[in-house]
């Protein structure tokens, strides 16, 4: 994930989401 590094806010979005999904 490169692009993670230079765009922490969609990283950390993007974090979120797979979080959310392992609930359901």
């Amino acid at each position: 994930m490169i692009w993670c590094r230079s765009t922490v806010l969609l990283c950390g979005i993007y974090l979120v989401s797979l979080a959310q999904l392992q609930k359901f």
